[in-house]
């Protein structure tokens, strides 16, 4: 409402006075057109650094005045990302498998990716990053941030958005630096937030997860390969390598060059003579808090005297983080976490094996209480997919009673689309159905339960949150075939893990018990009507 141009200034000044939402206010404080009475009620309730709040507002009338800022990133000017074998990507937002170059790895003429051991310059200005940059320069969205398009429509922060907000005069420099071809000097536009994945080690093996992330799974993808009559151990990496889990005699699995494409690197020669520059990094893997090499990378920064200057970015799954890492947070401008915890105590320990819930907890009760971590910002990244998609209203209860110090109070969620068959969009209608009436009867319990003005800006973003999930879940119709592999999948790995679905997460299992009861009663009644003679 107070963003409508036609809004009137009595309005204006009335919600200025008593609305407790710090957005509402600083929605108000970027028109250009307030009143002066407007502008004195705004200067004593609305908080934040006058600085950010003036960037803030350099966007905004960025976004109304000129539509190429809405599709504009600065990640194809000053960002890199790797994958965990070191090849080479422009966005870990770019997961699509339909749109070129696939999961937005950089390839070269050859047909192989390039890698961290490449030098940085021999990419910067690779055709595919050109592109990208031409497109958004003309106002067009390219179908390769298709996730975060999608995350935008459904009110869900997204990383273009911000990146934005952490260089708001990018979008400027692009426009005055950058060639029509999208060919930059790249003196103009230095790496300064890069993404880091160094190899997949990691501590646990999730549902969702696979050996392109986790060497912990290598046992049972190796395993899982052999029941289905496969090429033992072999996977594809994001399309571009075939790679093998090798099983060796004295009982170990592993993959060869996973775990060491950093020595001897072009990219890290790079940030070690360029550390003092380099203001943001993003850390996932694997799991990036038991990697040798990040905590190096942390100790250099330390050492060097710039850590008060940068901000760390991490996907972490809180399941064992060392202590050495806590202690070294402390030293940086902010750390922002991204708590990737998909459920609580059994669900969760079901999804994240071998992870236990009371580690996790008690580490993120640490950054809550501990002091030091004031600059820290922490919240839950959920995943959802097949196995958590009901699990999340519980969750979503639960997170909101502990009334967190520092931990952001809503959850963030990210609908899971690969692997297909545990996208919620396969289900069948009538789980489908079962879902939406539980998620509508939450809906309504959050509205009943939580009525305080000191609630709203909760409940408003956990509504939005909820309703997106439904959006998500109804935009496709099942796919048959995925659906099915849902249930041979989820079986194949229980028995390799020893555990059960059933025990784990009983609602779902009963609707899909239910929804399966019905589809076996379908096809038998087609069966009979097909075999009468007439």
């Amino acid at each position: 409402m107070v963003e409508d141009p036609e809004c009137p200034e009595e309005v204006l000044w009335i919600v200025a006075q008593h609305d407790e939402d710090q957005n509402v206010l600083e929605s108000i404080y970027f028109r250009a057109d307030n009143s002066d009475r407007t502008k004195e009620v705004l200067a004593e309730r609305i908080t934040g650094n006058p600085e950010d709040l003036n960037r803030r507002r350099n966007i905004r009338q960025y976004e109304i005045q000129d539509n190429r800022h809405k599709v504009f990133c600065g990640i194809p000017w000053n960002h890199i990302s790797t994958n965990a074998d070191g090849s080479i990507r422009m966005c870990c937002q770019m997961t699509q498998e339909d749109v070129e170059p696939m999961y937005g790895t950089l390839m070269k003429p050859t047909g192989k990716a390039f890698t961290g051991k490449d030098p940085v310059e021999d990419y910067r200005n690779h055709p595919d990053l050109r592109k990208v940059r031409a497109d958004m320069l003309k106002g067009i969205d390219p179908a390769i941030c298709r996730l975060c398009t999608h995350e935008e429509k459904n009110g869900i922060g997204s990383r273009r958005s911000g990146t934005k907000k952490n260089y708001p005069d990018m979008f400027e420099r692009a426009i005055q630096l950058t060639d029509a071809d999208g060919t930059i000097n790249t003196d103009d536009f230095p790496l300064e937030y890069i993404d880091l994945r160094f190899g997949n080690k990691c501590n646990l093996k999730c549902r969702s997860c696979g050996p392109t992330d986790s060497n912990l799974w290598y046992e049972d993808f190796y395993k899982i390969t052999e029941v289905n009559k496969m090429p033992p151990g072999e996977f594809q990496y994001r399309k571009h390598e075939v790679m093998t889990v090798e099983k060796h005699k004295d009982g170990t699995y592993d993959v060869a060059g996973m775990l060491d494409w950093w020595e001897d690197s072009g990219l890290w020669n790079y940030i070690i003579t360029n550390v003092e520059n380099i203001d943001r990094y993003y850390f996932t893997g694997g799991e990036p808090t038991i990697n040798l090499k990040h905590r190096e990378l942390l100790d250099l920064i330390i050492e060097r005297g710039v850590a008060d200057r940068v901000c760390l970015e991490y996907n972490t799954n809180m399941a064992g983080i060392p202590s050495k890492v806590f202690t070294q947070w402390k030293h940086f401008k902010e750390v922002r976490i991204g708590m990737s915890v998909d459920g609580i105590h059994d669900h969760f320990e079901y999804i994240r094996n071998p992870a236990k819930w009371t580690v996790a907890e008690k580490n993120m009760r640490r950054i809550d209480t501990e002091e030091g971590f004031d600059h820290v910002n922490a919240c839950i990244s959920l995943t959802l997919s097949a196995y958590n998609v009901l699990h999340l209203l519980d969750m979503v209860w639960w997170w909101r009673e502990q009334r967190w110090n520092r931990l952001q109070d809503w959850i963030v969620i990210h609908n899971l689309y690969g692997p297909k068959h545990m996208n919620i969009q396969n289900f069948p209608d009538s789980v489908k159905q079962y879902i939406d009436r539980r998620y509508n009867q939450f809906i309504d319990d959050i509205q009943m339960r939580w009525r305080d003005d000191e609630d709203r800006f909760w409940k408003r973003k956990t509504i939005t949150t909820l309703r997106a999930v439904l959006d998500h879940m109804w935009q496709k119709e099942q796919d048959p075939t995925e659906w099915m592999r849902f249930h041979t999948w989820t079986k194949q790995m229980d028995d390799i893990r020893s555990e059960s679905f059933d025990d784990a997460i009983p609602e779902l299992a009963k609707v899909i018990a239910d929804a399966r009861a019905t589809e076996t009663r379908t096809r038998t009644a087609k069966l009979k009507t097909a075999g009468k003679k007439r």
